[in-house]
C-alpha cells in the first residue's frame, strides 16, 4: 500500500477515535493521549497523584500544600472525564476571576489545542472558549467562583480547585447542580488554611488517607511531619526544641545537606516504599487525601527550611504551615480557642436567672432576621445574658429591659436593618445606639450627627473593636453566664471569626462558614461602653442646667463611680440638652 495513503488513513482514524481501551485507568488514558509539547503526561517523583487521578469517588476531598503537581492532575482529569463518557459536563471552579483566566489560557487551552484527541473530525465544529471546551456533545465549564456561574449548569461532575479561597456558598451552589446527574461526582482540592473549615472540615470526614512509609529498618509506618520527632539536623543546637525556632542566625552555624527524615521508631533514614492508607476504612461514603512536602522526595527538607526562613521574614508564619507544610494553622491570636470559651463559661452560669436591679448593665445587639442580645455588667467584662429573638420583637423587647433593668450604655447593629436600630435608639432615649462599622483609614472612634446636629449613629474600626473581644477572651477575662442550652451555639458562634493578616495588607476579622453572631454581640457590646462618654458629652453641654439636673431627666445616665463618663459631675454646668436627647 502507498506509504503516503497509509499515513493519511492512520491520521484520519486518529482524528476519529481516541486511544482509549476498556479497563484502561484514567492515569493510563491520560499518559496516551494528552501530552504537553509531545512530552506524555508523567508522576514520577510524585507517584502519589496516581490514586487521586484515577479516583472517580463521587465524593473527595484533597488537603494539599502548594506546587505539588495537583492543579495539573485536575485539569487532564477533567478533560478526561468529558472525552472518554459521551453527553457529559464537567464544573471545574476556581476562586477569582483573574485565576480562572490564567488557569484557562495558560494550562487548559494549550492542551486541547495540541492534542488530538480533543480535535477529531466530529470535533470541528465543536465550542472552544475561555470558558467552555466542547469535545464531542460534553463539555468543560471553566469558571470563577460566582453566582451567575454557579446556578446555570448543570453537572455530571464538579471540580473545585483552592476550595479554601473560595466563597463558601457558591462551592454549595455549584454542587446542587449535581442533583439530576446518574455520575453526581464532587472533588474538592485547596491548600488549608483554618481548622474545620474548607477542605479540612471536608477531610475530617471522610476516610482520611495519608501517604505512609514504610521503614526499611524496622517495619514501621511514618506519615512525616515537620518536627524534631521525624526532622534530624546533626549539627542543630540542642537548646532549639521546636523547628519553628529555626532562625537564620542558627541555620547559618548548621549544614542542611547533612540532614534527613528519619522514622519516628528507629530513627533510621526513610527511604522505603510509600503506600496510601485509610485512617478509617469504613467511612465509604466520602474519600478524603491529604498531601505534604513528605509525599514526595523532590521536596528536600532544606528547602522546607529555607522557605521557613522566607515567611519568618515576611511575619507570615500562616502561610508557612499552610502553603509550604499544608497544615491547617490558627493560634489564640487568629481564633478564640475553645479552652478560653470553656472558661469563660466555667466562671459563670449557665442558667443565671433574673438580671441584677442594682448594677449598670451594657447591651450588644447583632442585627439580623434573628436578633443576639448580649447584655453584661458595665466593668464589661461579666455577661449576664445572651439572647437570640426574632427581629420583629426586638424593639419591644428592648423597651421592656430598659424600663425594668438599669441599663446606661449600648450598641445595636446599624445595618442591614436601619430603621430598627433607630427605633431601638428611640426607644431608650439614645442610650442604645446605632453602630456602624468602618475600615480604612477614616476608622476612628466617632459620633456621626444628622443636618440638623441629631445624633445619628456611631462608628468605629471593625477590627479593633472585635479585636478587643478576642484579646479579652486569650486574657480570661470573660465570666460568661446566661447562655442557657446554647453552649455549643455560643461557642461555635466564637469559634467562627478568624483575624486573617497578610503582608502589607491590613488585618480583618473574616467570617468561616457558619454563623458568628454572638462575636459580633459582644463586640457591639463593648463598643456601647467606649461611645458612654462621648454620647453624655454630645447631649449634655453649655450653661444654665447641672449635669445632676440633666441625668434626673433621662435616668439611666446615674453618676456611678468607675465607670466611663461617670464621676463627679454636680458641679459641671451646661447651657442646654441637645436635639435629639429626648
Amino acid at each position: 500500500m502507498n506509504k503516503e495513503l497509509l499515513s493519511k488513513f492512520a491520521n484520519k482514524l486518529d482524528r476519529r477515535f481516541s486511544r482509549a481501551y476498556d479497563g484502561q485507568t484514567m492515569l493510563e488514558w491520560v499518559s496516551v493521549n494528552i501530552m504537553l509539547d509531545g512530552v506524555p503526561f508523567s508522576t514520577q517523583g510524585y507517584e502519589f497523584q496516581d490514586a487521586i487521578m484515577n479516583d472517580m469517588h463521587p465524593s473527595m476531598s484533597v488537603i494539599k500544600c502548594s506546587q505539588i503537581g495537583l492543579t495539573e492532575v485536575q485539569i487532564r482529569k477533567a478533560l478526561g472525564f468529558i472525552t472518554r463518557n459521551r453527553g457529559v459536563s464537567c464544573i471545574f471552579s476556581l476562586p477569582t476571576e483573574l485565576l480562572y483566566r490564567r488557569v484557562s489560557q495558560t494550562r487548559v487551552q494549550p492542551l486541547v489545542a495540541r492534542n488530538k484527541v480533543f480535535n477529531k473530525e466530529q470535533d470541528e465544529e465543536s465550542v472552544r472558549s475561555m470558558s467552555i471546551i466542547q469535545v464531542e456533545n460534553s463539555f468543560l465549564y471553566l469558571t470563577a467562583c460566582t453566582e451567575s456561574d454557579a446556578t446555570s449548569t448543570a453537572a455530571d461532575c464538579v471540580m473545585n480547585d483552592e476550595v479554601d479561597l473560595s466563597d463558601q456558598k457558591m462551592l454549595s451552589l455549584f454542587n446542587s447542580r449535581l442533583l439530576n446527574s446518574d455520575w453526581h461526582i464532587s472533588q474538592g482540592f485547596s491548600t488549608p488554611t483554618f481548622q474545620s473549615y474548607g477542605i479540612d472540615a471536608d477531610y475530617k470526614a471522610s476516610d482520611q488517607r495519608k501517604y505512609m512509609r514504610r521503614c526499611e529498618a524496622c517495619n514501621h509506618w511514618n506519615w512525616p511531619e515537620f518536627n524534631t520527632k521525624f526532622c534530624v539536623f546533626p549539627d542543630m543546637p540542642s537548646s532549639v526544641e521546636d523547628l519553628m525556632e529555626l532562625n537564620q542566625e542558627i541555620v547559618n552555624e548548621m549544614d542542611l545537606s547533612k540532614c534527613y527524615v528519619a522514622c519516628e521508631k528507629c530513627h533510621a533514614p526513610l527511604t522505603g516504599p510509600r503506600e496510601w492508607v485509610a485512617t478509617y476504612p469504613g467511612r465509604t461514603a466520602k474519600r478524603g487525601y491529604w498531601v505534604t512536602p513528605f509525599s514526595t522526595d523532590r521536596r528536600k527538607l532544606s528547602s522546607i527550611v529555607d522557605e521557613l526562613l522566607k515567611y519568618k521574614k515576611r511575619d507570615f508564619i500562616k502561610g508557612f504551615y499552610n502553603t509550604v507544610l499544608g497544615h491547617t494553622h490558627s493560634d489564640a491570636t487568629t481564633q478564640i480557642t475553645i479552652e478560653s470559651i470553656e472558661a469563660a463559661m466555667k466562671k459563670g452560669t449557665a442558667n443565671y436567672g433574673e438580671l441584677p436591679h442594682d448594677v449598670p448593665l451594657a447591651v450588644g445587639i447583632d442585627v439580623g432576621q434573628t436578633c443576639h442580645i448580649t447584655i453584661g455588667n458595665a466593668n464589661g467584662k461579666d455577661v449576664y445574658l445572651f439572647e437570640p429573638i426574632p427581629v420583629g420583637k426586638l424593639v419591644e423587647r428592648i423597651k421592656g429591659l430598659k424600663e425594668k433593668y438599669n441599663i446606661v450604655a449600648g450598641c445595636i447593629d446599624r445595618l442591614p436593618y436601619t430603621p430598627t436600630a433607630e427605633e431601638v435608639a428611640k426607644v431608650t432615649n439614645n442610650v442604645i445606639i446605632p453602630m456602624q462599622y468602618q475600615t480604612g483609614k477614616d476608622s476612628d472612634m466617632k459620633l456621626v450627627l444628622d443636618e440638623f446636629e441629631h445624633l445619628s449613629h456611631a462608628s468605629m474600626n471593625r477590627t479593633k473593636i472585635l479585636d478587643e473581644v478576642a484579646a479579652q477572651a486569650r486574657n480570661y477575662e470573660w465570666v460568661f453566664s446566661g447562655y442557657g442550652h446554647q453552649k455549643e451555639i455560643l461557642t461555635q458562634h466564637l469559634r467562627n471569626m478568624v483575624r486573617v493578616e497578610e503582608p502589607e495588607k491590613p488585618a480583618v476579622w473574616t467570617k468561616l462558614d457558619q454563623a458568628d453572631h454572638y462575636f459580633h454581640s459582644l463586640g457591639l457590646f463593648l463598643a456601647g461602653l467606649k461611645f458612654r462618654p462621648l454620647v453624655i458629652e454630645h447631649m449634655l453641654g453649655g450653661v444654665g442646667t447641672t449635669v445632676d439636673m440633666a441625668i434626673g431627666t433621662i435616668g439611666s445616665y446615674q453618676a456611678t463611680p468607675g465607670l466611663p463618663g461617670t464621676g463627679p459631675v454636680s458641679t459641671r454646668v451646661i447651657r442646654h440638652i441637645k436635639p435629639g436627647f429626648q
